[in-house]
């Protein structure tokens, strides 16, 4: 049948009815002898298979010939040999053509093989045959050898069964000997029972009483640790007093600190300015004489008169003021008497009185009567008397070698004379004499800062 199934193929017509004519070497998908495609297969005597035509092998899907040169008569008559057994003669291509599909169905339902079949596939296909039989001798030769060991395992049974008895022997020895350890193990167990029970009361009672000693201990530990507690926080509220008083403390010095910096900063300009004043001549600063062209003057007042330079009666009344004023300060200060006058300092009208008479001398310019001037005279001329002890007085006070810059006799001081009316007066004159008079003045004030503290 294989070898017929490998050189006759019938055709079935494609979806256009006209045969399949593969290249060489292509997969051609022919369908399957089945039931179906057998009963709608219709051919005609011109599909019969011939040299040259192409095939599909059912089983690798390749094209294939039946023979390059065709048949030969033999290859013919041994392929149609059983079908002319079994067809009539007189049977038609279409009914043979039938007869073969129907024939090819059965050889694949019964080989479980589909056709037709390339060389290649037909010889793996007998191979694969005479393989199971090679596999159906080694399947034979397993069964010999697995009967033998089924003997073997019959023997071990039987032994195994002799072992059993023995064992079954031993395992009701051994549980008589486990019902009799059982019993002393009760036994055991009933006097552990008995054991521990004393032993737990004995133990719960040791246990309480450790219970009531701990908790003694805990009363006196809670009791401690309360009194810390309050000792701590005694202790934390005089220290927070103490960081309080000490923070106060702390910024009370820094006060004090700076108040003394302070001091020491006022004591330090304050005897800066001690020695500054110290230095100071009081009389010179309160009392200033100097120079202004041909006049001299005290606290920028001036004393005197020219034709070309008039001074106010008021300005020069003022400054004999502060004459009077500084003659009186330094008698005092050199603790000087004088012997024929004595000055009245009374501002602008200040006077010079005579010892031992109540007459007064205006020290003072622009007074009215019939004697003015010859008051006005005379005081200037007590004025020069007084100057002149007082410069004399200092003059024994002081080292030798010292000397009054302009001498002075009665109303006279380096010829000129003080009086604005005496014969022979110019106003120039008793301005000089007035300057020389000042000049005098602040060489006693000088003195007096050298020698007097």
């Amino acid at each position: 049948k294989l070898q017929f199934l490998y050189f006759i193929e019938p055709l079935t017509p494609n979806m256009s009815g006209r045969g399949v004519q593969p290249s060489v070497g292509t997969p051609v998908k022919t369908p399957r002898f089945d039931k179906k495609t057998t009963s709608n297969a219709s051919t005609t005597a011109s599909q019969v298979p011939s040299a040259g035509r192409y095939y599909t092998c059912q089983n690798c899907r390749r094209a294939f010939k039946l023979l390059e040169g065709g048949l030969t008569k033999n290859e013919e008559n041994k392929a149609f040999e059983w079908i002319q057994d079994t067809v009539p003669e007189d049977m038609s291509p279409e009914e043979l053509h039938q007869t073969v599909c129907s024939l090819m169905m059965y050889t694949s339902e019964t080989a479980n093989v589909d056709t037709p079949l390339c060389q290649g596939c037909y010889n793996a296909l007998t191979w694969g045959r005479s393989g199971l039989n090679e596999q159906l001798n080694q399947l034979q030769a397993d069964i010999t050898v697995h009967v033998e060991q089924h003997r073997q395992l019959q023997l071990e049974d039987m032994l195994a069964e002799e072992r059993g008895r023995h064992c079954d022997s031993e395992l009701r020895r051994l549980s008589e000997e486990e019902q009799r350890l059982n019993e002393e193990i009760e036994e055991i167990e009933r006097e552990e029972r008995l054991l521990s029970d004393s032993i737990r009361e004995k133990e719960e009672q040791r246990l309480n009483e450790e219970i009531e000693e701990i908790e003694r201990e805990e009363r006196l530990l809670s009791d401690s640790i309360r009194e810390k507690e309050e000792e701590h926080a005694r202790i934390t509220n005089d220290k927070n007093i103490l960081w309080t008083k000490l923070n106060e403390l702390a910024v009370d010095e820094t006060n004090l600190n700076e108040q003394r910096e302070n001091l020491i900063n006022t004591l330090s300009m304050d005897d800066v300015e001690r020695q500054r004043l110290c230095k100071t001549n009081m009389l010179n600063e309160s009392f200033h004489i100097w120079c202004d062209g041909h006049f001299g003057t005290i606290n920028k007042l001036r004393l005197g008169k020219l034709v070309s330079q008039p001074v106010d009666h008021n300005e020069m009344n003022a400054a004999w003021g502060y004459c009077a004023q500084l003659l009186v300060l330094l008698l005092s200060k050199w603790k000087v008497s004088t012997s024929r006058y004595q000055v009245h300092p009374m501002g602008n009208f200040s006077t010079v009185r005579k010892h031992g008479s109540k007459q007064h001398y205006e020290l003072w310019a622009g007074a009215t009567g019939l004697w003015a001037s010859a008051r006005y005279d005379n005081g200037m001329a007590g004025f020069l008397c007084c100057v002149d002890e007082l410069c004399r007085h200092c003059l024994s006070r002081i080292p030798p070698g010292g000397s009054i810059p302009f001498n002075m006799n009665e109303d006279r001081i380096s010829n000129y004379s003080i009086r604005l009316t005496s014969h022979g007066q110019s106003d120039e004159n008793w301005t000089k004499a007035l300057k020389c008079m000042l000049i005098n003045l602040k060489w006693v004030i000088s003195m007096t800062a050298a020698h007097l503290p």
